[in-house]
């Protein structure tokens, strides 16, 4: 299996790509913007926005050696400061600003832009915004105080419910982080809790789950447990921490440093695989002075009698990316091909595989 993550900085002209099919992992940078970048990938292209502009640029890293830019558009946007790319959707959140762009990269080499939501009287609906997550016709936002749901069952026009709400009960403060799986949502402004948001049809479902964070956070994630339930992640203050909530099993937790490095974090970030969003694929980062360590880590949850643990399979080497230090860094995680290559019920597939196969395949 090919599993490649790509790493960025709003602070770096450069993108990395490495590859951990390896033992030892392999990187290549990418000149991609003066102004800094975002990055996202799913399948076999990387979806690269740029910080200091609304342009942004989609790249084939099937061959990870050599990744060739495909194509790239100008969106109306002042800067792009995040991302998120689905099939043939990319979300662009607005750097430092409130609106979102969704664009069609259905051909690569000719990207377009389907709407722009957050123009106008629908302005400042969240704030500043701080990260956004697509998966089929619904999307995230993260902004200033709070988070949103976008339907867009009709791209051209989309729709959106902003939390909290005159009936939420979560009252967010400060700059929310959020991720989505494509059921669940999760939304924390870094300290105290984060929330999960079962969401369906543009709307979260009230009132959310909680989760304790350990720290105070400088990133978040979700994926599905392939049995049923969900991952969180989180990563911060040196360390990242893994929680299980099965379907059909009490919760599980695993923390663990995240990286070796002599030199303390300025931030750690956390990913999981989205193609499509099942664990048990997290790609993890830890931003110091020395640069960027980036881990390729493979989750492995076991359930005994009603309790669940959470381990790390190994080896897992760690990259290190001469990326500038920065509070916001980006990644993204992949995985092209799925071993063996033989129909579900010819061999036995292990449970995570066999749905990531039902998926892709049908």
């Amino acid at each position: 299996m090919t599993v490649v993550v790509v790493a960025a900085s709003p602070a770096s002209s450069e993108f990395a790509v490495i590859d951990f099919t390896s033992a030892t992992p392999s990187t290549v940078m990418v000149s991609a913007s003066s102004g800094g970048n975002v990055v996202d990938c799913y399948g076999a292209l990387a979806a690269v926005g740029d910080c200091g502009s609304g342009n942004v640029a989609i790249y084939d890293i099937s061959t990870p050696a050599s990744p060739t830019l495909l194509g790239s558009i100008g969106t109306v946007l002042s800067g792009i400061g995040s991302i998120s790319i689905d099939g043939t959707n990319v979300l662009a959140g607005e750097n430092a600003g409130t609106r979102v762009a969704l664009l069609d990269i259905s051909v690569p080499a000719s990207p377009s832009v389907k709407s722009v939501y957050g123009s106008g009287s629908e302005g400042a609906w969240l704030g500043n915004i701080s990260g956004v997550a697509i998966r089929g016709t619904n999307a995230i936002v993260a902004g200033t105080d709070g988070f949103g749901v976008i339907d867009y069952t009709k791209p051209a026009k989309p729709s959106a419910v902003a939390y909290p709400s005159t009936y939420s009960s979560v009252n967010f403060d400060g700059q929310v982080m959020a991720d989505f799986d494509g059921t669940n949502a999760v939304a924390t402004t870094g300290a105290g809790s984060s929330y999960v948001y079962a969401v369906k049809s543009g709307t979260a479902e009230e009132p959310p789950a909680t989760v304790s964070n350990p720290t105070a956070l400088s990133s978040i994630a979700i994926a599905e447990i392939p049995d049923g339930g969900y991952y969180v992640a989180m990563g911060g203050a040196d360390f990242f921490w893994i929680y299980a909530y099965p379907s059909a099993w009490p919760e599980g937790s695993f923390t663990s440093s995240p990286l070796e490095s002599s030199m303390s974090s300025t931030a750690v970030a956390v990913r999981f695989l989205n193609n499509p969003a099942v664990a048990p694929f997290l790609a993890t980062a830890n931003v110091t002075s020395e640069g960027f360590f980036v881990r390729s880590n493979f989750l492995v949850l076991e359930s005994t009698g009603t309790t669940t643990s959470i381990s790390i399979a190994t080896p897992h080497p760690v990259a290190k990316v001469a990326l500038a230090v920065t509070l916001n860094p980006s990644l993204g995680i992949t995985a092209f091909t799925l071993p063996p290559i033989i129909p579900p019920g010819v061999w036995p597939l292990p449970p995570w595989l066999e749905k990531i196969w039902q998926r892709i395949f049908g």
